[in-house]
């Protein structure tokens, strides 16, 4: 028995994030932000394509403003983009956003917990935030 040379087989990314476009209605408190705006519309997202192939790790890094944290939030199914779509395994996330919450986690750069429990790290985001904590 002989066998051909195999030819590679190509990698199916595990996450393809499509064409995603978020949009902010500028009468809506972002009347701030003018550099990206478009008429009555700011774009913090705009256009991005990428793949993450499986067992790889990406960074994202870009100046303040950009849309990194508008990214990951639409990423996360935190967001709902306002055009595009995030596949994994060809799946589109937001056909059922809480499976795919349940598969992820995310750990931001600037996490706020103390080395103490988790009433006492609560309690304290509450002091600062000015909330009442309820028992």
């Amino acid at each position: 028995m002989t066998f051909k040379e195999d030819k590679k087989m190509p990698i199916i990314p595990i996450i393809e994030v499509k064409n995603l476009l978020k949009k902010f209605d500028i009468r809506q408190g972002i009347s701030k932000i003018i550099s990206k705006s478009n008429g009555n519309n700011v774009f913090a997202v705009n256009g991005v394509t990428f793949k993450i192939q499986k067992g790889k790790t990406i960074g994202l890094i870009g100046e303040s403003g950009i849309g990194k944290t508008t990214l990951i939030n639409i990423i996360l199914g935190l967001m709902q983009p306002t055009n595009g779509n995030i596949y994994v395994d060809g799946i589109n996330i937001f056909e059922n956003i809480k499976s795919w919450q349940s598969q992820i986690g995310y750990v931001p750069q600037n996490i706020y917990l103390s080395d103490d429990t988790i009433k006492k790290n609560i309690a304290l985001l509450c002091q600062r935030k000015k909330l009442t904590l309820l028992q």
